[in-house]
């Protein structure tokens, strides 16, 4: 099964070396195959992030940025130089903006927000 994609395209796969796995399958799910209408949309969200909620799954976060240093947070993904998820934080009202350093992962060093 693949989710998405960020390394680029999957190189092509021969489905004959499937036969030796025995009873195997490819797949490309997408959100619009699992959600008909957006009640069920809402339905599975809702189970969703009450999981993370309630700490049953865990959500990596790698790092953050603040979300005026986009840019950095976009090289950092395209440099490979991140794991789990990447999150933009809005700045708040009146603090004080942190100086333009690079961002740690999550749990290795300093806050970047």
């Amino acid at each position: 099964m693949l989710f998405g994609a960020s390394s680029g395209p999957v190189p092509p796969v021969d489905l004959q070396r499937l036969n030796r796995a025995g009873s195997v399958y490819v797949t490309r799910p997408t959100l619009a195959d699992h959600t008909v209408t957006r009640a069920e949309l809402e339905h599975r969200a809702a189970a969703v992030l009450g999981a993370v909620a309630d700490g049953t799954l865990d959500v990596h976060v790698g790092a953050t940025f603040p979300l005026r240093r986009a840019d950095d947070a976009h090289r950092a993904l395209e440099g490979r130089s991140t794991t789990g998820k990447v999150l933009l934080l809005p700045d708040a009202a009146g603090e004080p903006t942190a100086p333009a350093e690079p961002a740690e992962p999550a749990g290795q060093g300093p806050s970047t927000s």
